[in-house]
C-alpha cells in the first residue's frame, strides 16, 4: 500500500494489515497528486500534479517509471493482472483515454471520449469493461476490443 502526503511531499509505504510503515521517501519533487492506484504486481501509480504519470515499486518505494503527458491527466486504473495502466485527462475539450504497457511505458492505445469532464475510471474486476464516470453520465467499453 502507498500514501502520498501533498503537505510535506512524502511518500511512504504501509504494510496491510499491520499498518506499520515500511519505507519512506522525504522531500519527492512530487508536489501533489490527483490519483493513486496499487496494481496485483505490487507497483502504484500516480497522477501526479503537474499531469505526469509516476509507478513506483510498492515494496520499496523506488520510482521506476515517470511519464510526462501534454495533456493533464487525472485519473488512472490497472487492469486487475497489472499488465496495463489507462489513464484518462480532465480538460474541457474532452477526455482522452490512454492504455499503456504498465512496464514499459508504451503507449498501446488512445481515443477521445465524447465527454467533456471525465472525473472517475476504473475496470471491472474480470478485466472485461473499462468504466468512465463523465459528465453526468457513465461510459463503458469492451477492454479486449481496445486491446486488439
Amino acid at each position: 500500500m502507498a500514501f502520498f502526503n501533498s503537505t510535506n511531499a512524502n511518500l511512504a509505504g504501509w504494510s496491510w494489515p499491520e499498518m506499520k510503515p515500511i519505507w519512506s521517501a522525504s522531500q519527492t519533487p512530487y508536489f501533489s497528486c490527483w490519483d493513486l492506484k496499487c496494481s496485483s504486481k505490487g507497483c502504484f501509480a500516480f497522477a501526479e500534479y503537474k499531469g505526469g504519470v509516476v509507478i513506483g515499486d510498492g515494496a520499496t518505494g523506488k520510482i521506476l517509471q515517470e511519464w510526462q503527458s501534454n495533456d493533464a491527466i487525472r485519473h488512472l486504473a490497472f487492469t486487475p493482472d497489472g499488465e496495463h495502466l489507462i489513464t484518462v485527462d480532465y480538460e474541457n475539450r474532452g477526455g482522452t483515454i490512454r492504455i499503456w504497457n504498465s512496464s514499459s511505458g508504451q503507449l498501446i492505445r488512445e481515443f477521445k471520449t465524447d465527454a467533456r469532464y471525465c472525473e472517475a475510471i476504473d475496470v471491472s474486476p474480470d478485466g472485461k469493461t473499462l468504466g468512465v464516470k463523465a459528465d453526468h453520465c457513465c461510459l463503458f467499453w469492451q477492454l479486449d476490443a481496445l486491446l486488439k
